[in-house]
């Protein structure tokens, strides 16, 4: 399947190819992801109900966060635009005997075949690099089961989360490799909760995620002017 389509950012692959062979090195330009992670999978983990789900991780990267719900007993596949770093993700996993199904596509391709699928979608940190964020929601909600949750992760677009999301994270303290992140395209909490109702999902709980850059250290927060994490639940009568 090709990664091109108009819905993806080939700027922004190739910026995470050049990063695909640091993405498991907790102390390489991957290392806020490894701070933030092991934060959003407790959240996450929380939220679900204690069995064995069928889960898809869209943007999965490198897959950091799909493993994690692989361990967790749940039957994962991961979907990336980036042929490299689905190649990282499938040798890791290999490499640790996990059981995961990945595939280098886009979504506009993947939801021809994977309507109504997946009891469990999750987009974490993906929304802020795509062109058209609305439609990735609309997309992921296409992909749930009708009562499926849907997770989404992002920054907001607020003077805090440039401050330190960009200007300290990128260009002081060289945490997060330089230009992954553009101030316009990071996400209101409001506007993503207007376009998850405009799919029929309804708001179950928001936190916020706060990353101290200094240490590179992650905790819950009930603030959200910066990181946030958002669970939805898709209308049991959505079947459109």
């Amino acid at each position: 399947m090709s990664i091109q389509s108009p819905f993806v950012d080939a700027a922004q692959v190739a910026h995470f190819e050049d990063l695909a062979e640091h993405w498991w090195n907790p102390d390489g330009p991957m290392r806020a992801l490894h701070a933030i992670n092991p934060i959003r999978i407790r959240w996450i983990l929380e939220q679900l109900p204690n069995t064995s789900l069928k889960l898809c991780d869209i943007g999965c990267g490198a897959g950091l966060f799909t493993e994690a719900m692989a361990d967790a007993d749940h039957q994962v596949t991961g979907i990336d635009s980036s042929k490299k770093l689905i190649r990282i993700a499938q040798g890791h996993a290999q490499h640790y005997q996990r059981k995961i199904q990945y595939i280098q596509t886009n979504l506009e391709d993947f939801i021809v075949e994977h309507t109504h699928d997946f009891d469990v979608m999750t987009c974490l940190e993906v929304l802020e690099h795509v062109p058209d964020p609305a439609r990735m929601i609309a997309q992921c909600a296409q992909c749930c089961k009708p009562g499926g949750l849907l997770f989404f992760s992002t920054l907001n677009r607020t003077y805090s989360a440039w401050l330190l999301g960009i200007l300290v994270a990128e260009h002081v303290l060289n945490l997060v490799p330089k230009n992954t992140h553009q101030y316009d395209a990071f996400i209101r909490p409001s506007e993503l909760k207007r376009w998850a109702n405009q799919s029929n999902l309804t708001l179950q709980t928001i936190s916020g995620l706060k990353f101290n850059p200094i240490n590179n250290t992650a905790a819950l927060s009930h603030d959200v002017k910066i990181n946030y994490m958002m669970c939805f639940k898709k209308s049991d009568a959505s079947q459109h």
